[in-house]
């Protein structure tokens, strides 16, 4: 959700234009889906003050889950949200700038990086880089279009 409408429409300019401009506009679904030379690396994560801000954003719905359930489901989603965002910004990071690591030769790397290709193509389609459940569930997912970007992206 934060990435489709903050992400990638005008609602708030920074997330737009650091996201759907300048990372989209230096990493495209072609070769440039890898940094070319002049390319700044650093535009391939987010910006260091982004974590804590994701996490703040998401401190209502903490402290909801404590009023509903207690303290442990305020732990247990701050461990979640910070390892989530950790796997988010390794994982992108490894798809865009790929230096035949080990995660990068497993199967579910594989085949989450060519998702994640579709999205440099279509926009609005496959926005959830580790967990694509969440773009089946949301009609996001783009499927047919998998092996045709993957075998792209070799060319």
């Amino acid at each position: 959700t934060l990435h489709k409408y903050l992400m990638h429409s005008q609602i708030w300019n920074y997330p737009f234009h650091a996201h759907a401009l300048v990372h989209h506009g230096l990493f495209r679904a072609d070769r440039s889906y890898h940094p070319q030379a002049g390319v700044d690396i650093r535009k391939v994560t987010f910006a260091w003050w982004n974590a804590p801000g994701l996490y703040l954003l998401h401190t209502p719905l903490l402290f909801l889950g404590v009023q509903l359930f207690g303290w442990s489901v305020f732990w247990g989603g701050t461990i979640a949200l910070f390892s989530y965002y950790f796997l988010y910004e390794s994982l992108h990071w490894c798809m865009h700038v790929p230096t035949n690591r080990w995660i990068e030769r497993t199967r579910t790397f594989q085949w989450l990086n060519p998702h994640h290709f579709i999205h440099h193509r279509y926009a609005f389609r496959n926005l959830n880089v580790v967990f694509p459940l969440a773009d089946w569930l949301l009609g996001t997912f783009e499927s047919d279009a998998h092996f045709r970007c993957l075998k792209d992206t070799r060319a």
